[in-house]
């Protein structure tokens, strides 16, 4: 487990230049978000397409969702952690009926 986590934290990105915390956002895994954040895990991370974890996090949830994620707790992980909620993600949140997570991101500063 800790020799994974390490080798996660310190490879870094896989050739969609994707993090293991952008891996966690798009599956709304949010226990692993919260042991990957805990260990340092930067926030400051794009993959190839240009998401970032949070906006990784709300497109996943309308488009990609997996069945156990559990989209808005990681979406509050990522806000507490520092990361920006932006007007985009807000939108496409309310475009595609995310309303648990339009209302985090509205609470965390986004507005349209």
């Amino acid at each position: 487990g800790a020799t994974l986590l390490a080798l996660a934290l310190v490879v870094g990105a896989d050739d969609l230049d994707a993090t293991a915390l952008l891996y966690a956002a798009s599956n709304g895994d949010a226990p692993m978000l919260r042991l990957l954040l805990a260990r340092g895990a930067s926030l400051d991370v794009k993959h190839k397409y240009g998401g970032g974890p949070l906006g990784t996090a709300v497109y996943c949830a309308a488009n990609f969702r997996n069945a156990d994620g559990r989209y808005a707790e990681a979406v509050q992980l990522l806000l507490e952690a520092g990361d920006k909620a932006t007007d985009d993600d807000l939108k496409f949140a309310i475009d595609n009926d995310l309303d648990d997570i339009a209302d985090l991101l509205k609470t965390h500063g986004a507005s349209l």
